[in-house]
Protein backbone atom coordinates (compact mmCIF):
# COMPACT_ATOMS: atom_id res chain seq x y z
CA UNK A 1 0.00 0.00 0.00
CA UNK A 2 2.48 2.19 0.62
CA UNK A 3 4.42 1.79 -2.43
CA UNK A 4 1.37 2.17 -4.58
CA UNK A 5 1.16 6.07 -2.47
CA UNK A 6 4.86 6.66 -3.23
CA UNK A 7 4.51 5.12 -6.53
CA UNK A 8 1.74 7.29 -7.50
CA UNK A 9 3.44 10.40 -5.66
CA UNK A 10 6.23 10.03 -7.59
CA UNK A 11 4.39 9.92 -11.19
CA UNK A 12 4.44 6.76 -11.29
CA UNK A 13 8.35 6.40 -12.59
CA UNK A 14 9.04 3.90 -10.36
CA UNK A 15 10.63 0.18 -12.04
CA UNK A 16 10.68 -3.04 -10.06
CA UNK A 17 13.86 -2.74 -8.63
CA UNK A 18 13.25 0.27 -6.98
CA UNK A 19 9.99 -0.75 -5.86
CA UNK A 20 12.29 -3.27 -3.99
CA UNK A 21 15.00 -0.75 -3.11
CA UNK A 22 11.58 1.08 -1.53
CA UNK A 23 10.23 -1.78 0.41
CA UNK A 24 13.54 -2.36 1.90
CA UNK A 25 13.83 1.32 2.77
CA UNK A 26 10.78 1.41 4.17
CA UNK A 27 11.24 -1.74 6.18
CA UNK A 28 14.81 -0.15 7.42
CA UNK A 29 12.33 3.07 8.38
CA UNK A 30 9.75 1.28 9.86
CA UNK A 31 12.29 -0.61 12.32
CA UNK A 32 14.35 2.52 12.97
CA UNK A 33 10.94 4.25 14.30
CA UNK A 34 9.60 1.74 16.49
CA UNK A 35 13.09 1.45 18.02
CA UNK A 36 12.78 5.29 18.58
CA UNK A 37 8.69 5.24 19.66
CA UNK A 38 9.35 2.13 21.80
CA UNK A 39 12.03 3.88 23.58
CA UNK A 40 9.77 7.05 24.04
CA UNK A 41 6.88 4.59 25.07
CA UNK A 42 9.19 2.69 27.51
CA UNK A 43 10.06 5.92 28.96
CA UNK A 44 6.48 6.72 29.99
CA UNK A 45 5.80 3.20 31.32
CA UNK A 46 8.73 3.64 33.60
CA UNK A 47 7.25 6.75 34.71
CA UNK A 48 3.79 5.38 34.91
CA UNK A 49 5.23 2.27 37.16
CA UNK A 50 6.89 5.03 39.62
CA UNK A 51 3.64 6.34 40.05
CA UNK A 52 1.87 3.28 40.70
CA UNK A 53 4.67 2.18 43.27
CA UNK A 54 3.19 5.70 45.14
CA UNK A 55 -0.25 3.71 45.43
CA UNK A 56 1.24 0.72 46.43
CA UNK A 57 -1.10 0.37 49.42
CA UNK A 58 -4.27 -0.12 48.11
CA UNK A 59 -4.79 -2.78 44.74
CA UNK A 60 -7.55 -1.14 43.56
CA UNK A 61 -5.34 2.55 43.66
CA UNK A 62 -2.51 1.25 42.49
CA UNK A 63 -4.16 -0.51 39.46
CA UNK A 64 -6.18 2.99 38.75
CA UNK A 65 -3.14 4.45 38.83
CA UNK A 66 -1.64 2.61 36.18
CA UNK A 67 -4.63 2.60 34.49
CA UNK A 68 -5.25 6.30 34.21
CA UNK A 69 -1.33 6.69 33.26
CA UNK A 70 -1.75 3.82 30.39
CA UNK A 71 -4.54 5.81 29.23
CA UNK A 72 -2.49 8.97 29.58
CA UNK A 73 -0.45 7.76 27.18
CA UNK A 74 -3.01 5.88 24.40
CA UNK A 75 -3.99 9.22 24.62
CA UNK A 76 -0.67 11.38 23.61
CA UNK A 77 0.36 9.05 21.19
CA UNK A 78 -3.00 9.23 19.37
CA UNK A 79 -2.91 12.87 19.70
CA UNK A 80 0.64 12.74 18.22
CA UNK A 81 -0.44 10.81 15.22
CA UNK A 82 -3.03 12.44 14.29
CA UNK A 83 -0.90 16.16 14.50
CA UNK A 84 1.81 15.33 13.06
CA UNK A 85 3.17 16.87 9.92
CA UNK A 86 5.46 15.10 7.31
CA UNK A 87 6.93 17.77 6.13
CA UNK A 88 8.55 17.66 9.24
CA UNK A 89 11.01 15.12 8.58
CA UNK A 90 13.56 15.91 9.12
CA UNK A 91 13.66 17.20 12.88
CA UNK A 92 12.48 12.81 13.70
CA UNK A 93 14.94 10.82 15.66
CA UNK A 94 14.33 8.13 12.62
CA UNK A 95 16.15 10.73 10.06
CA UNK A 96 19.13 11.47 12.34
CA UNK A 97 19.54 7.68 12.47
CA UNK A 98 19.33 6.75 9.02
CA UNK A 99 23.27 7.53 7.80
CA UNK A 100 23.69 10.10 5.42
CA UNK A 101 24.03 7.43 1.88
CA UNK A 102 20.77 6.01 3.32
CA UNK A 103 18.65 8.76 3.31
CA UNK A 104 16.09 8.35 0.81
CA UNK A 105 14.91 11.98 -1.14
CA UNK A 106 12.80 14.30 0.50
CA UNK A 107 9.29 14.02 -1.48
CA UNK A 108 9.83 10.01 -0.57
CA UNK A 109 11.12 10.53 2.75
CA UNK A 110 8.30 12.80 3.86
CA UNK A 111 5.44 10.03 3.19
CA UNK A 112 7.86 7.18 3.89
CA UNK A 113 8.59 8.27 7.86
CA UNK A 114 5.21 9.97 8.48
CA UNK A 115 3.86 6.37 7.24
CA UNK A 116 6.00 4.74 9.61
CA UNK A 117 5.55 6.67 12.55
CA UNK A 118 1.43 6.99 11.95
CA UNK A 119 1.87 3.17 12.31
CA UNK A 120 3.94 2.71 14.76
CA UNK A 121 2.03 5.26 17.18
CA UNK A 122 -0.90 3.78 16.74
CA UNK A 123 0.01 0.18 17.43
CA UNK A 124 1.58 1.72 20.48
CA UNK A 125 -1.66 3.50 21.11
CA UNK A 126 -3.27 0.11 21.18
CA UNK A 127 -1.29 -1.43 23.35
CA UNK A 128 -1.81 1.24 25.99
CA UNK A 129 -5.69 1.40 25.24
CA UNK A 130 -5.38 -2.70 26.10
CA UNK A 131 -3.31 -2.46 29.50
CA UNK A 132 -5.44 0.60 30.42
CA UNK A 133 -8.82 -1.07 30.05
CA UNK A 134 -7.04 -4.44 31.91
CA UNK A 135 -5.83 -2.44 35.01
CA UNK A 136 -9.17 -0.30 35.15
CA UNK A 137 -11.10 -3.58 34.84
CA UNK A 138 -8.67 -5.02 37.41
CA UNK A 139 -9.41 -1.96 39.09
CA UNK A 140 -13.07 -2.36 39.61
CA UNK A 141 -13.01 -5.54 40.27
CA UNK A 142 -10.86 -5.18 43.20
CA UNK A 143 -12.99 -1.95 44.76
CA UNK A 144 -16.23 -4.09 44.06
CA UNK A 145 -14.75 -7.56 45.98
CA UNK A 146 -13.68 -7.13 49.56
Amino acid sequence: MIVQGLNSGLNGNMNAVSRVGTLAMYDKIERLTAISIGRGVGFGALTVICFMVGFASSWASFLRAGGLGALLICMVLAFKCLNSRPDLFRRTEVWIMLDKHERPPSEVAAAMISAARRSIMLRWAERAAWAAAIMLSLALFMMLVP
